[in-house]
């Protein structure tokens, strides 16, 4: 007979991006950044990553700049998050609750694209933005009793 085991990892990353590649996606019409991709330490085969659209993601979105956490994993798991991504120097934070049962982001907007980078809003400091996520991933594995 096989019972359940709730798995948890914390999770958590720190991404520095250049001034630079940020203006050169200001204008585009989906364009995006991603960060490096993280392996959950204690769920197999699932990453994560964060992506920043400077200029929205669709259409309805033009002229925002939308922070997303994406999860890659396979559609047969069920990852339930809670996490937070900040932009701490612009005190900007926003917290969610997903559960991804397939490869999908979840985020939300950060500022207008204008905002980001307007010097007294503080998201780019020195040149660069800094954004953090950290949060927690849990699933459920079967396991066989012995």
């Amino acid at each position: 007979m096989a019972h359940k085991t709730k798995l948890q990892s914390p999770v958590a990353l720190k991404w520095t991006i250049p001034e630079a590649r940020l203006k050169e996606l200001k204008d585009s019409i989906d364009g995006s950044l991603c960060s490096k991709r993280f392996n959950v330490s204690n769920i197999p085969d699932v990453q994560y990553f964060l992506v920043i659209y400077p200029n929205g993601s669709k259409e309805d979105r033009r002229g925002q700049t939308w922070i997303t956490l994406y999860l890659k994993c396979s559609d047969n798991i069920k990852i339930e998050a809670e996490f937070c991504i900040k932009v701490a120097s612009a005190n900007f934070e926003i917290s969610s609750k997903h559960i991804f049962d397939k490869s999908f982001g979840r985020g939300g907007k950060c500022c207008t694209t204008a905002e980001l980078f307007d010097p007294e809003k503080g998201f780019i400091v020195d040149g660069k933005l800094t954004t953090e996520m950290d949060g927690i991933f849990m699933t459920e594995k079967e396991e066989a009793d012995e």
